[in-house]
């Protein structure tokens, strides 16, 4: 099945989903701005240092791995390389206090300058939110904070962004890991093996 936008406003020509995936293997260098498809009857990726092959889920169609949020809390999110921000989690991870963080405000994202005012563009509501929906129509909205570090397998961030969701999107645990802890990584998107595993790049 496939959905065409006819857009001429629109610079992204499609996306492609986790059924091209499935029976394949997928390498792709973001340096090099390269994507190759293999058999994967014939090649077995290599996890090579600093890499780490992260175990999936599929049972949802999408690449979802376990994340420890706190000392007993696990968070489940799916990877999406079409999602720009960092991290989305469900708003209910935040309500049983898995996830202690306060909420950002528009001076972490827009600090003033002496009597200059705000740099940048600025986001009217405060404390910060972020208005989100999927595909199957869901929506939702909640507030993003400014964690102290996260680590996702053996990669640790220091302040990364998170926002919340209503759990209509992401269910009781779920969420959505995108693009921008995404791009410091080339992907191998082993989905017959139930692996996709990261391995850095020199990428900014």
């Amino acid at each position: 099945m496939i959905e065409r936008i006819s857009d001429p406003d629109v610079r992204i020509a499609g996306l492609i989903g986790c059924d091209f995936f499935a029976g394949a293997i997928v390498e792709a260098d973001l340096s090099s701005r390269t994507m190759q498809v293999f058999n994967p009857a014939s090649v077995q990726p290599a996890v090579t240092a600093g890499a780490y092959a992260f175990p999936i889920d599929l049972t949802s169609r999408r690449p979802v791995i376990g994340m420890r949020l706190s000392d007993n809390a696990y968070g489940f999110p799916y990877f999406s390389t079409g999602e720009p921000f960092f991290m989305y989690l469900s708003q209910r991870l935040r309500e049983n206090g898995a996830v202690l963080a306060s909420d950002l405000s528009t001076e972490h994202l827009n600090p003033t300058h002496g009597t200059s005012g705000f740099f940048g563009t600025m986001i009217e509501s405060d404390p910060v939110q972020i208005a989100y929906s999927n595909y199957t129509g869901a929506y939702g909205s909640g507030n993003c904070v400014l964690l102290n570090q996260v680590l996702i397998g053996p990669y640790k961030y220091q302040s990364p962004p998170l926002c919340f969701v209503g759990s209509g999107v992401f269910g009781e645990d779920g969420g959505e890991i995108g693009n921008d802890f995404l791009r410091h990584f080339d992907w191998t998107i082993d989905y017959p093996d139930g692996k996709f595993v990261l391995t850095p790049n020199n990428l900014p």
